[in-house]
């Protein structure tokens, strides 16, 4: 149930009020509230009013029995809190250090001009604003003071535009990013308001002010409430609504003579806030039942976004964020990319996501960089790149190394993969190690003469951001990272000879997707697919191909069906072990089996091997063994089965046929 014009829940309304409020309204508000205040189930939002909530109550005089607990969780946040204010003051130092201007903004502000009043309010992550030239160089210069995160030369100016901010995170006490201190170095000072000119004033409007002893610069009354409502207005993700205690601390401590109420309402109507920032200054009033500062309120007006559009068009909108068609997704990169031209270009070296270069590729739906590559951040993700070797209409084959994105909250993840060929549905199941390369067929788009492949994925059972919160996991809507893509055409594809051991170096080409590392025999397919792409020799035809499988993995005792599929045609199936006294759980048994070529197949084609594997099952499942990878088939070995040479003297009485023929015609 939502409460007021903001949207916020009754239980949320509640409990700002018994931290803001005073008198009969606060106790009422406590007393409201005080059935959810069980630590296990109390939402990580909440938490963080915990300190202020224990505060007011003691302001009201109200006993209650949970109070040890908030006096812990306030020492805990507080003691956390001078914790991260010293590395804050050892990122000013690295910045200063490389003379890289910094103005101080949001929560980095609020601490620098109330010291003492922020005691009460968690200090997670501190906002630091530089200018957008000088970026890459203050990432140097954070990285270099232990500070990690994304390197300058990730960054490409397309994640600039893209973009308004960088997260980088200290390593805490025990080893991992956990308990680290985050600093968000921004360049723009709201995701929602993309003018440059907004952030260029806001720095010129900036007062001195110190910190620890340093002199910074730390933003303007009007220009830091502008910013926490433009904050607040564009969280739909996280959807924290700490910001109407902020603002009311804003309004509450800020004299008169220090706010500039004209410059206020001016960014607000620029930017299109100004409806939402009248209701959001008139509930900060509502529930602190405080009377908002004269010259502070707007006009009642109906509540709109940032762009004009009614707030419940923006809420269906953000939820329709799947590709109708995936082939729209050709139309969407050119619209969004413009020219080919900044697309970044792929040969025969693998395309590495994480770089710089890969910027204007990242069409939509990407993070930031991020060791690795970037994580899809969107239910739909876009990526397209030029192939200038290639030409328009040929299909090519690529790779992805991909790494899902799962935990014991999000068992599964379903995506549909799509490159201009036929639609791929993978499928990632938590538990599993199902990282590594997938393989998808696509083909070469003409985008004005130019050989350009895009690539769409759609995500069909991603979290939303209320599950993510609830399960305090990552509050993106990620889902998979990608490191690196590659291509080959179909006519570059490697050579197979007459025999192959798939233990050797070489195979590691032929080996595309599904397959685990080389072992002394061999390799065991991973997952439900394993592929295998070759061309075949010139010396003579082939027949059929021979799989030396020396053992099979099965999860009950009916065996591991295995089907072969041939250049997109069903070649054989069969249950392995083929003796059903062999059969049963664990290792068993394997075969050599072969599988004819499809008729008219000529020599030095390509050949399109696809194993699938029925019930892929994890050893560890079985208890057998640690390994967690949903095995299924060993193959040693193929061998390239030899079709039956010409017959001499048929092939002498075919050529005197001919030519009598050709006499008599």
């Amino acid at each position: 149930m939502t409460s007021g014009a903001l949207g916020l829940t009754q239980r949320e309304r509640t409990l700002l009020v018994a931290c803001l409020g005073s008198g009969a309204a606060a106790r009422e508000a406590f007393a409201a509230w005080r059935p959810f205040a069980n630590p296990v189930e109390m939402h990580g939002r909440e938490l963080r009013l915990m300190p202020l909530l224990l505060a007011n109550l003691r302001r009201e005089g109200i006993d209650d029995p949970i109070l040890p607990w908030l006096r812990g969780q306030a020492k805990l946040i507080w003691l956390t809190g001078m914790m991260r204010r010293r590395a804050l003051t050892h990122a000013l130092d690295a910045l200063a250090a490389a003379d890289i201007p910094v103005t101080l903004i949001k929560g980095a502000a609020l601490l620098v001009r109330w010291p003492k009043a922020v005691d009460t309010r968690p200090m997670g992550d501190f906002d630091l604003l530089v200018p957008r030239e000088r970026v890459r160089a203050a990432l140097d210069a954070l990285i270099a003071a232990g500070w990690t995160g994304p390197g300058s030369a990730q960054i490409s100016d397309d994640d600039l535009d893209r973009f308004h901010a960088l997260g980088l995170i200290t390593i805490g006490a025990d080893g991992t990013t956990r308990g680290g201190t985050q600093v968000d170095l921004h360049w723009r000072a709201a995701e929602a308001v993309s003018d440059p000119r907004h952030t260029e004033g806001l720095v010129r409007r900036a007062v001195a002010g110190g910190f620890e002893g340093r002199p910074v610069k730390v933003t303007g009354l009007a220009d830091h409430l502008f910013v926490l409502l433009a904050h607040a207005f564009h969280d739909t993700v996280m959807q924290r609504y700490d910001w109407v205690a902020e603002g009311a601390l804003l309004l509450e401590a800020g004299t008169p003579g220090d706010w500039d109420w004209p410059l206020f309402h001016r960014l607000c109507r620029r930017h299109g806030l100004e409806a939402w920032a009248g209701a959001a200054l008139r509930e900060i009033a509502a529930i602190t039942a405080r009377p908002l500062p004269a010259g502070a309120d707007f006009p009642d007006t109906v509540v709109r976004s940032l762009r004009g559009r009614d707030v419940a068009a923006d809420a269906a909108r953000a939820a329709d964020t799947t590709l109708p068609k995936l082939e729209a997704a050709f139309a969407r990169a050119r619209k969004s990319v413009g020219d080919s031209a900044r697309l970044a270009a792929i040969g025969a070296d693998a395309l590495d996501l994480g770089s710089a270069s890969a910027g204007a590729s990242l069409v939509e739906g990407w993070s930031v960089p991020e060791a690795g590559g970037r994580w899809s951040d969107a239910r739909a993700a876009i990526l397209a790149f030029r192939a200038p070797e290639a030409t328009i209409g040929e299909r090519v084959a690529l790779r992805l190394w991909l790494l899902p994105y799962l935990a014991a909250q999000v068992p599964r993840l379903d995506a549909d993969a799509w490159a201009g060929a036929a639609s791929e549905r993978w499928s990632f199941v938590a538990g599993v190690d199902d990282s590594g390369c997938r393989t998808l067929t696509g083909r070469v788009c003409d985008w004005d003469g130019v050989p350009v492949i895009v690539v769409a994925f759609r995500f069909e059972t991603l979290l939303t951001g209320v599950e993510r919160r609830a399960f305090g996991l990552d509050h993106r809507l990620i889902g998979l990272r990608l490191s690196r893509v590659e291509m080959v055409r179909e006519r570059a594809a490697p050579v197979i000879g007459r025999s192959l051991l798939l233990r050797d170096p070489s195979a590691e080409r032929i080996a595309w997707s599904g397959w685990g590392g080389a072992e002394e025999t061999g390799r065991w397919t991973v997952g439900e697919e394993a592929v295998l792409r070759f061309r075949l020799p010139q010396d003579g035809p082939v027949r059929a191909i021979r799989f030396h499988a020396p053992m099979v993995f099965c999860g009950t005792g009916a065996g591991q069906g295995v089907e072969v599929i041939v250049n997109g045609k069903p070649g054989r199936a069969l249950v392995l072990p083929a003796k059903t006294g062999s059969r049963r759980a664990g290792l068993c048994p394997g075969a050599t089996f072969e599988v004819d070529l499809p008729p008219g197949t000529r020599r030095s084609a390509l050949v399109d091997l696809r194993l699938r594997i029925a019930d892929p099952v994890a050893p560890a499942a079985l208890g057998l063994s640690l390994d967690r990878r949903p095995i299924g088939l060993h193959l040693a070995e193929i061998t390239l089965v030899p079709g039956k040479p010409p017959n001499k003297v048929s092939g002498w009485f075919d050529r005197l046929r001919s030519a009598w023929n050709g006499r008599r015609g």
